[in-house]
């Protein structure tokens, strides 16, 4: 397989996969939400097995984006070493940017769910 053909390939798979990630996360979102709709299907699934399938599209949408990357190193490499570097660098460091405050940023919990001290020493996570 050549490259242009890879590239063809990898490019194609990333849009309809990408597609369909933003398509199941407007389901999770607006379509399977609130109160009420405990057990609720849409095309015969569950809100768990729609998750499930919005986690499976978000890995194999990042797989395709590694495999665009790699399949286009040779073009950010040149781009890189042109005029155009301040672009690149600013690029990547707001991609790391973004990547490390989505993997550090603190959970927070609202009031009524904080962890209450029991009797005994331990920790009660329910009211």
């Amino acid at each position: 397989m050549t490259k242009t053909s890879a590239l063809k390939l990898v490019n194609g798979l990333l849009y309809v996969v990408s597609t369909c990630l933003f398509c199941s996360g407007l389901v999770l979102e607006y379509r399977l939400e609130g109160r009420g709709l405990r057990g609720a299907q849409l095309l015969m699934m569950t809100k768990h097995t729609w998750t499930e399938v919005h986690f499976i599209l978000g890995l194999s949408t990042a797989t395709l984006v590694v495999a665009h990357l790699w399949l286009n190193w040779g073009w950010i490499v040149k781009v890189a070493t042109s005029g155009a570097r301040s672009r690149l660098i600013g690029t990547v460091g707001f991609a790391v940017f973004a990547i490390g405050i989505a993997l550090l940023a603190p959970i927070t919990l609202p009031d009524d769910q904080q962890p209450q001290e029991s009797g005994r020493g331990q920790w009660q996570w329910w009211r």
